[in-house]
């Protein structure tokens, strides 16, 4: 046994007096052998790897597959992408759209985060090595506003996921592609074009759903805290160190919260982080701070999700209504990755969904809600929520009796 026995395997290869000892035991040929081996069996291992995901054709050549139910995997990898809620989300509407053109049912999240490098450039956004774990669990949340979420894997290794695609390709159509991953390609970048482009050749988006759970619990808030009146959520952009130019500016959002109190029946909930909060609008009896009540990220974007109304600036918690039918408007405005028209809207977007290209003050703020929530069809709204929780009650009377039976 040599002096180094118990250290790391690997490292055993680079004692000298282990390679000297080996050849004395084994001779020189059969070093050489083994280290030809061995660099034939990694080469293949990897060469294997690569050639399976790029051609999905030659996969059962490589390995033995076994027939199973086909899925999308969707590839969110932080090396490529930014912390972005609202970038996420959109992801998510894609995979809905390639669920819905492949024919599939279930579609599978893969996060990929390297502890060492967890952003594409080190210190963006704030985010380190140290406190990225912090803001991880932030993004994971939202893979359950897919309703057609099957599993979802983390991995901190890019050999762990290529291992895995090698195993389970066959299984899945994945997004983004071999070609993208490899050059790290903003794959994110194109998926608003991609959307709007489905939206043209087939008239339609599949909307983002949310789980029952969480919508009844939305639906329960809003009966407890806020009817009679109406619910109008509101995200008010609030992040210094983002910089200040997608903020909102609160002062003209004060000016509108008090020339509304009493006027139009509506109590605005505030979401957002507990840091983004003014605290000018908690003295207000017409606006109510979700965070107040222990809100989840999740819980936050249903509520913007199933109010009767979205008004906010252009914000992660935006994209939830954008994907939607809930009549939104969305004040300053400026494109990032998608096209669209100078001083127009999304393709798919309704009639009672509006961007404002200008920054909001208090005068505009006033005259497009008072447009908007005189064409809003509220008794539509109350059906809706009335329906839902008549089901609800329904079900948990059904559930209750066959527990008992």
């Amino acid at each position: 046994m040599t002096r180094n026995a118990n250290a790391p395997h690997w490292k055993r290869y680079l004692s000298l007096h282990f390679l000297v000892s080996k050849m004395r035991e084994k001779g020189v040929g059969w070093c050489l052998k083994a280290a030809i081996t061995r660099v034939f069996w990694r080469t293949r291992t990897y060469l294997t790897k690569r050639t399976s995901w790029m051609f999905p054709s030659l996969r059962f050549l490589l390995r033995p597959t076994t027939k199973c139910e086909k899925r999308i995997l969707g590839i969110w990898d932080f090396r490529t992408v930014p912390y972005s809620i609202g970038d996420l989300i959109v992801f998510h509407e894609r995979t809905q759209i390639l669920r819905l053109t492949h024919h599939i049912d279930k579609v599978d999240v893969c996060f990929i985060c390297d502890p060492t490098h967890p952003v594409r450039k080190p210190g963006e956004q704030g985010i380190t090595p140290d406190n990225f774990h912090y803001h991880f669990p932030v993004l994971v949340s939202t893979v359950y506003l897919n309703p057609h979420v099957g599993s979802f894997f983390l991995f901190d290794s890019y050999n762990q996921l290529e291992d895995f695609i090698a195993d389970n390709g066959e299984m899945y159509h994945i997004w983004p592609g071999f070609k993208e991953y490899v050059a790290r390609h903003k794959a994110y970048a194109d998926n608003f074009d991609f959307i709007q482009d489905f939206y043209r050749e087939h008239g339609f988006i599949p909307h983002l759903d949310c789980r029952r759970s969480t919508l009844e619990w939305a639906y329960t808030f809003y009966n407890k805290h806020v009817r009679p009146d109406f619910p109008v959520v509101v995200h008010a952009r609030n992040n210094p160190p983002s910089g200040g130019f997608r903020n909102a500016r609160l002062d003209a959002w004060l000016e509108f919260f008090k020339f509304c109190k009493d006027k139009f029946g509506v109590k605005f909930v505030l979401i957002g982080a507990a840091g983004e909060i003014d605290e000018r609008f908690r003295h207000l009896a017409n606006v109510l701070v979700a965070k107040d009540y222990w809100t989840t990220v999740e819980q936050d974007l249903v509520l913007a999700y199933s109010a009767l109304m979205y008004l906010g600036s252009s914000s992660g918690p935006s994209t939830m209504p954008i994907f939607s039918q809930t009549p939104y408007l969305i004040f300053g405005y400026v494109p990032s990755n998608e096209t669209v028209p100078q001083r127009g809207g999304f393709v798919f977007a309704t009639d009672m969904q509006k961007l404002i290209w200008e920054p909001e003050t208090g005068d505009i703020l006033i005259e497009e809600f008072s447009n908007l929530f005189c064409r809003v069809d509220k008794s539509d709204w109350e059906k809706r929520v009335e329906r839902f929780m008549a089901s609800r009650d329904k079900e948990t009377f059904r559930s209750d009796l066959r527990w008992g039976e």
